[in-house]
């Protein structure tokens, strides 16, 4: 016990020294100075404790098992099961259990089909993400019967859909993307970073040069309190639709149900291709 708290403890700690640069960097990106009040003094908190949060789930993400529709969407109308499948990408540092709050919402909400995926490792470039995200996108595809699939992506996972979108098979594969927090520009942020995508998504990054805006549909979720996205409007590129949410963290956004509500929205329910899975009465001879 005492050794979770002491764990728990370190992780809050180390959250607010690493929120507290975020907010340094991103202060003097625009030639201000760090002004400690209220709001940022929340906005620390918040963050911290979402980042804690998150530490403690992480061991419901190891693994990658595969996708399975949602029981108790099965006992809605088919229009609901209808609903096109929907691949969840986490962040840079997170894997699928950051996602599983999200997921909940959208099945809550009649999606059947919501899957958190796995595709980095600390060695992993930002094309073999996008590898990795192709390969999951044809699982899913296979196991739903569907020809496309909606992408919700969380910073890095943001951008390696647009990557697969671009430079693979995602074109044809992806009917409509949402980035939450996606530094599509490149975040100052990177340098403190050691994997080896670091290098790829600083600011000017020539990786990142063409990925905005996509060839699909696409929103980007982010805010101007993000403490992670320096510059914090590097999330919000020219030629895509965004939507801005006021006084949330980076990883705050995992927690957000303003951010779940913008991401329902910006997932229309549109005919799709995907078959209606049989309900249990409707089965039984």
């Amino acid at each position: 016990m005492w050794l979770i708290l002491l764990l728990v403890a370190l992780v809050l700690a180390t959250t607010l020294l690493h929120a507290l640069v975020g907010f340094a960097v991103s202060a003097a990106d625009r030639g201000e100075r760090v002004r400690v009040d209220a709001q940022t003094v929340g906005l620390l908190v918040r963050e911290a404790c979402a980042r804690a949060v998150l530490f403690l789930v992480r061991p419901l993400g190891l693994g990658q098992p595969p996708p399975v529709p949602s029981a108790s969407s099965q006992a809605t109308n088919g229009a609901e099961r209808g609903r096109v499948p929907v691949v969840l990408v986490p962040g840079h540092g997170q894997n699928r259990a950051a996602l599983h709050f999200l997921r909940i919402f959208l099945k809550s909400r009649g999606w059947q089909w919501v899957w958190p995926v796995n595709v980095a490792s600390r060695d992993s470039t930002l094309a073999d993400m996008a590898a990795e995200l192709g390969r999951r996108v044809d699982d899913l595809c296979r196991a739903t019967g569907a020809e496309q699939v909606d992408v919700v992506g969380h910073s890095l996972g943001g951008l390696v859909a647009a990557w697969y979108v671009h430079h693979l098979e995602g074109v044809t594969r992806v009917r409509r993307m949402v980035t939450l927090g996606a530094p599509w520009k490149g975040t100052r942020m990177a340098v403190f970073s050691r994997s080896k995508v670091a290098s790829e998504i600083g600011v000017g990054a020539p990786v990142l040069d063409g990925l905005a805006p996509p060839p699909v549909p696409t929103v980007s979720v982010w805010s101007p309190h993000d403490n992670l996205v320096v510059p914090c409007d590097s999330a919000a590129p020219e030629g895509v639709e965004a939507v801005c949410i006021e006084g949330l963290g980076h990883t705050e956004m995992l927690l957000s149900a303003r951010v779940f509500r913008a991401a329902q929205a910006a997932l229309p329910h549109l005919p799709s291709t995907v078959p209606a899975a049989p309900d249990e009465a409707s089965s039984m001879p």
